[in-house]
Parts: structure tokens; sequence; C-alpha cells
């Protein structure tokens, strides 16, 4: 290939043409520079995997005369962000200074484009060995260094004599008039160290000298929050720099003062106090974070105990305050310096000063996060007596008292004129919104406040302002974190032997002191959800002592929240990290009279709550539980009309151990929903295979029609019914039909017809060429053969109705073979159906023994069981249980009768004597 064939590959990005060009390993060098031309050809199309091809081919990546192209190689390289072509431009010898009609190095376009990785590796990988202190670009590069802090970049410029006030050659007005240490210091806002600032004021770089907008690089130090890292660097410059000695003010006010303040720097604070600054001076209340704040505040904000005690020994104001009132005290309390307030209450500081919100130190301190009780006890010592300052929340001492279980303060303020004892804090959304002061006291567990407010008439039915949540609730909600925060109360008064159960011991008795005074034990929030509920809200946390103790002291179990959900609805929709908790504590209910079947606003039952749970597994062991204390096993919901298979099927993975529990424990296996759909042709819309086995072995009718006429296995009865008729369901059609067909059952014309549109062999193959049909027949030859009397076999059991059922139950031959485990496997494909006559049988036989009593009962004698049997038999499972629904009315209505009979015969034998 000829060099224009060549050229016109590369500028077309034919990279296997280029490839295949090359028969040599490297590409020759000529004066012409065709190597550089074709490098600079490929790069400037952005042909990136050509341009590292050709690099391999050793072309040239310099051209020192003048070039008809705008940019260098190594230019183009930053221009495309390609670290990798940047690394290996540099190594094979590209020039970090070369720089075109731009003006700028291929460094300073890093910066410029925001490219500061490229930077990074163009400084860390370029040899900087020959650099002159009077060359614009060496100039820039050193102060980029600075900036990106390459501490082994700025020691070689440095040695070269580069000089430490130079200000920037930089084109960005941001950085006009920075010197080096600028520089450096705005480079470390977001490193760990700041090791080229410190190493630059070692080397004597002046740190009074200001950039354009008037700041030094302490100001910026402030501004990046570098300014404790540079402790000792800041103290040593300062020292050293004594000839310069000023406090240099940036346009917000920030001075250098400020800024040693803060660092905890004492000997220059106290050099700058013998110059006679201005110790109170404040800062701008323009100032982003630290509006208005004075020396004090600075020193306080960062915890310089020693700082705050030179400041306050030089009259510093102890009182002065920042942006929106915010005094030094106020400051301390935020931020948890309890030593700090000591100091400063030692110096008068105001306890009752008003700042933004009308907050005093008091409430700083009660609002702060963590909260210190020591400093709010600390504080509330210090309040002149008969104080009550409320913020604009309605937050008062009286309420703060109330949680540090401060009896003392308390009960003077009680005997306080205009005080209101019941009084809420605002609802909003701070802390503690709507609390009283006897909420308070209920859920710091401060008994004493608690017997002290009910003792002068405290409202023990106080609800909060729209939760409607009383003390008698607060006091059920307890867990290990109110015990954490308890322990911090009391721990502060030093009290020993404080542990769980002592704190557990405490909210009884409370509750015990509640109830003494009238609480409600049934009362309700807002949502309807009583006390005994709300304390189940944790369950899985919630100490059984609490709930033990709710119940002794009757609370109703069977109450209702607004959605007429109770106890046990709440239970069957609990996250599936509560669901072993939750077991146990609905059986004590259900125990205790819990109602099973209670309906809530969307007509369902706890059964049905259970099965609509959206957890990703259902409660098992909850439902069975339910089931065991005769929960209506085929319950409907609202609207849609749903049974518990139904939903059990509607999901995503139903559990096969769940659906063989509602199938043995006589869920109607032909329910249908609001649409018209039984739980097999739910099954099959979704394409739910294991479900469609299980309910075709327990009798699914698979003849039953949707509204619009179509069978259950037609794939156009729902609109994803075809797409979730796989191979295995076409399979398990197949052999359900052959089975139902060989033995003589009937399949209607339309099922005939829609399993003519699967794909699946056809019905009317000859039955000796078809291995389903020849098995069917084999295992009825099976069952004709294995005779229980005689004049029946299995075979004619699979035929009985439910009343001869019951007279083949007394057979014990037949009751042996259906009850043998092993049946389905000696009977693999007719063994389900025998299964499901027993349970027919047996299911009509419970259904008849209370029946034949109640019969003989209502007629007035006894009949032999042939007549009774034969009565009966006329009757459904339906009638039957009617029948003995009537017969228990009719009994309980006489016996009412005869006690209101007795009653009225009493007066009148007092007459005649």
């Amino acid at each position: 290939m000829g060099r224009e064939e060549l050229m016109i590959a590369v500028q077309t990005g034919t990279y296997l043409n280029v490839q295949a060009a090359f028969k040599d390993e490297y590409l020759a060098h000529d004066e012409e520079w065709f190597d550089y031309k074709l490098l600079m050809a490929a790069i400037e199309r952005s042909h990136k995997t050509i341009v590292h091809f050709l690099l391999d081919k050793n072309c040239r990546v310099r051209r020192e005369e003048t070039t008809e192209s705008f940019h260098t190689p190594l230019y183009h390289a930053v221009l495309l962000d390609d670290y990798q072509l940047v690394k290996k431009m540099i190594l094979n010898g590209a020039s970090i200074k070369d720089k075109h009609f731009t003006h700028q190095t291929p460094i300073c376009l890093a910066i410029k484009k925001g490219r500061d990785f490229l930077a990074d590796a163009i400084l860390r990988l370029a040899n900087f060995n020959d650099i002159s202190p009077t060359n614009v670009d060496d100039i820039a590069h050193f102060q980029i260094a600075c900036m990106r802090e390459k501490l082994e970049v700025v020691e070689k410029f440095v040695e070269h004599g580069f000089s430490l006030e130079t200000v920037s050659v930089l084109d960005d007005e941001k950085w006009k008039g920075f010197t080096p240490l600028h520089f450096a210091i705005m480079g470390s806002d977001k490193r760990p160290k700041c090791q080229t600032a410190m190493y630059l004021i070692n080397k004597g770089a002046d740190i009074y000298t200001k950039n354009f907008q008037g700041q030094t690089p302490l100001h910026l130090a402030y501004y990046s929050n570098n300014y404790e890292k540079m402790q000792k660097s800041i103290s040593l410059a300062i020292s050293s720099q004594k000839e310069k000695f000023s406090n240099p003010v940036d346009k917000n006010g920030v001075s250098h003062f400020h800024i040693c303040c803060m660092c905890n720097i004492t000997n220059c604070v106290e050099t700058f106090i013998k110059k006679k600054v201005n110790i109170n001076t404040s800062v701008s209340a323009d100032l982003k974070n630290d509006a208005g704040f004075t020396p004090l505040h600075f020193a306080i904000k960062k915890n310089c105990l020693d700082m705050v005690q030179i400041l306050l020994k030089k009259s510093a104001q102890v009182n002065k305050p920042a942006k929106d009132g915010l005094t030094p005290l106020h400051l301390a309390c935020k931020l948890n310096h309890i030593k700090i307030v000591k100091l400063l209450l030692k110096y008068k500081a105001d306890v009752n000063a008003v700042g933004e919100s009308s907050c005093t130190p008091i409430h700083c301190a009660f609002y702060a996060s963590p909260r210190s009780y020591e400093l709010i006890d600390l504080l509330l010592s210090s309040v002149p007596k008969n104080s009550n300052y409320s913020d604009s929340r309605g937050l008062s001492y009286f309420h703060i008292a109330s949680a540090q279980n401060n009896t003392a303060m308390v009960e003077s303020l009680l005997n306080l004129d205009g005080i209101s004892i019941d009084a809420r804090i605002n609802l909003d959304d701070g802390i503690n919104s709507g609390y009283s002061a006897l909420h308070l006291a209920v859920d710091y567990n401060c008994k004493d406040v608690v017997e002290l407010l009910l003792q002068h008439n405290a409202n023990a039915n106080i609800a909060m302002s729209s939760s409607d949540i009383r003390p008698l609730h607060l006091a059920c909600n307890y867990n290990n974190n109110v015990f954490l925060k308890n322990k911090k109360t009391y721990w502060k008064k030093k009290k020993r032997g404080f542990n769980y159960v002592n704190s557990l011991s405490m909210r009884i008795e409370i509750m015990e002191i509640l109830l003494d005074n009238k609480a409600d034990i049934n009362a309700k929030t807002s949502k309807g959800k009583t006390v005994l509920m709300y304390a189940c809200l944790d369950v899985s946390n919630v100490p059984d002592s609490i709930i033990n103790f709710l119940i002794a002291n009757n609370a109703d179990i069977n109450m209702r929240t607004n959605k007429k959900s109770t106890i046990l609805h709440l239970f069957a929709n609990c996250k599936e990290h509560l669901f072993s908790k939750v077991v146990e504590w609905s059986e004590r209910f259900l125990l205790q009279g819990a109602n099973v079947d209670a309906i809530n606003d969307h007509d369902c039952t706890p059964l049905l709550v259970a099965f609509r749970n959206e957890s990703f597994n259902l409660n098992y062991e909850l439902i069975k539980l339910l089931l065991n204390h005769g929960a209506n096993i085929n319950a409907r919901s609202g609207g849609s009309k749903n049974t518990p298979l139904h939903y059990l099927i509607e999901r995503s993975y139903p559990c096969e151990a769940t659906m063989d529990l509602l199938l043995n424990n006589g869920s109607n296996i032909e329910a249908k929903n609001m649409f018209g759909h039984t739980p097999l042709q739910v099954a099959f819309s979704r394409g739910q295979l294991p479900a469609i086995k299980k309910l075709l072995r327990y009798g699914a009718d698979i003849n039953s029609e949707n509204p619009k006429g179509f069978p259950t296995i037609n794939p156009f009865s729902s609109w994803r019914g075809i797409y979730c008729m796989c191979k295995e369901t076409t399979k398990v059609i197949e052999v359900h039909i052959k089975k139902l067909i060989t033995i003589g059952f009937h399949i209607s014309d339309k099922v005939k017809r829609s399993y003519g549109l699967l794909k699946a062999p056809p019905l009317n193959l000859p039955r000796e060429a078809d291995d389903v049909f020849i098995q069917c027949s084999e295992e009825i030859k099976k069952l004709k053969n294995a005779r229980i009397d005689n004049y029946t076999t299995l075979y004619n059991i699979l035929f009985r109705d439910q009343n001869e059922m019951v007279k083949h139950l007394k057979n014990k031959t037949l009751t042996e073979i259906l009850n043998d485990p092993s049946l389905e496997r000696k009977f693999p494909l007719y063994g389900y159906l025998l299964k499901l006559q027993l349970k027919k049988g047996l299911v009509r036989e419970n259904y008849s023994k209370p029946a034949k009593t109640s019969l003989e009962l209502l007629i007035g004698m006894s009949l032999p069981d042939s007549c009774s049997e034969s009565i009966l038999g006329y009757l459904r499972n339906r009638d039957l249980v009617n029948l003995n629904k009537a017969i228990k009315l009719t009994g309980s209505i006489k016996r009412k009768l005869q006690v209101n009979n007795s009653k009225s015969e009493v007066p009148s034998k007092k007459r005649r004597r």
C-alpha cells in the first residue's frame, strides 16, 4: 500500500487496512515527517485505536519546527480526555511546553477544562529538570503543581529558584492575584493533608499577601476548612514573620485573629491581644456559616477550652450575640461543650438569653443531638427562681424539667400563677411535637414527676394535638432504645443498679399510676389504634410483661381501628422479620377470645389479610394457627371476592405447603371470584405449573368455564393465557384429560376443542398407539382386580357418591387400602382419585353424625341408622350445617324462654302469699 492509500486509510479510520499496510515492525522516520503527519491525521479525527497503533510503531510525537496543525499531538490527547494516550506520548518524548495559537500548554488546558486527572498524570510523568524561573510556562506549571498538591514537583521548582511570591499567570479571573501558597491551600480542600502548603510556609511563603479579592492564604484556609490541619504551620509563620505582623481582614470581616482563635494557637492570640486587637470584633452577619461570630464564638465552635479561658480573662463579652441572638452560651449548649458551659456560667453568662425562635441556651441543650442530660441539669440549676421561658414552639422550662425528672423545679413551677399543667408543645415537625409535661415524663420514665403531675390534677387522658396519642400509649411503647434514653437520664443522677429490668419495672409502675388516675386503657389514637395495638407496633421488641399487664387490666382485644382492623389484622399484615413473634401473641389473643373472623373495611378477615401480605413469604404458622381456631377458610374479600386460595395462587411464588394446608382443610376448590374465575383458572392464566398440578390432584374441575364461556385450558381464556402455556403445562393437561377419558369421566366438547388448540398429541389416536392411554388402561385393570369385598373393587369406588362413601368407610379393608402411604405409588395415575373419594366420605360423615342427632330432636323420636341415612341423603352438606344451626338456635331460644318463665312465676307466688 502506498503513502496516499495509507493516509486515506488513516483519515477514514479503517484500522484493519492501516494494520495490514505495516510489514515492518516500526515506521521509518524521514525528512518529510510522514510518520508525524499520519499521527496528526489520526488524532485530529479522534481515531484513538489507530493513534495507539501508530505510537506503538514508533511515530514521532514532537516536531520542533512550525506545523500546519493548530495543536500538538499531546494537546489533542488532552482534548480527547484519554489518559493512556497522554501517558504514552509523554513516555515517547512529547514536550509539555509545546503550544500553538491558544498559547496554552497541555497542563494549562487540562486545568482549564477541568481534567484534573490528566493534569495530575502529566505532572507525575513529565521531567521538570529543564525549567527556568523566568519562563512563564514554567511559572504556570509551578502554580498548577501547588494547586494539585504535587509536593515532589513543587520541591523541584523551589530548588530551581522559583519565587514563592509570584502572582498567578493562569488565564482565569478566579485565580487573579494568587500566590503559590494561595494555590496550595485552595488545592488542599479535598485532601487529608496540606503538605504542599505547609512546605511553602516553612520555606518562608508570605501569609499576608492578598489576592485580588483581598484574601490572604489564611483566609482561604478558613473558607476551605484547612486551618486545623495547618495549625502548626500557621503558628510558625506568624511567629517567624513578626516584622510583617498584622491582622488582615477580608470583605466578610474574617481576620487572622479569628482564625487563630479557631485553631487554638494561644501564643499568636496572646500576641494579637498585646498588639491591642479588638477582642470582641464580629465577622459579617452575611457570612454563610459563622454569621456575626466573635472570637469567643469561634473558640467555642472548635471546643478550644484554653482559648475560651484566655479570651474571657481578657474581658471578652460573654453575652455578645452573633446573628439571630446566638450568644456564646447558646453555641456551647448546641454543641454539648459542657466544660465550656461551666466556664461561661462562671463568667456570668445569661442562661435566659433569648435567641432565634425565642430559644434560650436551655432550649438549645434540649434540642441538641446527642442530648446531654448532665448539661441540661447544670443549666436548670442556674436558672433564676420562678423562670419559665417558652420558645416559639411552646416548649417551656416546665416541660424540660418534667423530662429531666427534676421534681423540685417542677413543683416550684407548679406553684406559679398562670402555669398550665396540661400545656402542650406546638404541633410541627420538631422534637416531641404535641407533648404535654405528662407525655414527656412518661416517655422519659420519670415516675416521680408523673406522680407529682397527677397529684396536681394533670389530665391522665390528655391527647397530643393531632395524633391523639395519650400518655398511656407512650408508656406501652417501650423497647431497648427507650431504655438507653432512660439510662442516660438516671445515670446522670448516679443511681446505681439501674438496668433494663429496673427500667421496665418502673415503666409498668407508671402504667399502674396512670390507670389509678382513670387513664382509659382502650383509648384510641387519631388512626384508631388502642393502647394494646400501639404496644404491639414493635411486637418483636416490646416486653411481654407490658402486653400481659394490658390484658390483665382488661384491654379489649377486639377493638377496631378507623379501618375496622383488629389487632389480628395488624399482626396478619406485619413484616416478615416479625412472623415468629406475631404467631406467639396471636395465639395468646385467640385464647383470650379474639374474633378470628372479624371483618375490616375491605371485608377481609385476618386470614385474608395474611394471604394479602406483601412480604416475599407468607406467615405459614399464623395461617395454620388461624385455621386451627376456626377461621373461615372460604372467606371472601370485598371487591375481588377472592378466597385465600385465589390470593395464594396469585402470588408470584405460591407456597405448596400452604396450598396443601388450605386444600386439606376444606378450601372450596371451585369457588369463583368476582370475575368468575376458579383457582384453577387463575393458575392457568398465570402459568403457575406447580399450582395447576396440585389443584388437579385435589379434584379441580377441568370442565369449568369462565363467564365468557371459555374452558379453563383454552389459551385464549385470558389476555396472557397464550403466553403461559409452556410444554410442561401442555403435558400435564394431556395426561389429565386422557386419564379421565379412559376411566369414563365426562370431558366437555369445549374442553376437547380447546385441547386441539394446544401443541399436544390428538385425542382421537388409536388407544393402542398412545402411551398415556396404554398406561391408564393397565392401571384400570389393577383397580378392577383389587377387591374390598365380594361385590366391590377399587375401580367401583371411583364412581361412588358421598353417601355411598360413608357406608364404605365401615369397611376396614377399604380404609386400610386408602390410608396406605404407598397407595399413590401403587396407583400413580388414579391413586389421588381414591384419596379424594376417601376425603369425600369423611367430610360427609362429619356433617351427617351431628345432623342425625338434630333430625331426631326435630321430630322428637330416634330413628334407625338406615332410615336417617336415607332421609339425610337428600340433603347437601350445606343443608346439614343449616339443620345443626337451626337446632342449636331453637334450643337456645327454649332455654331463654324457660328462664323468663321461671322469673315471671316468682312475683306471682309472692302475691299469693
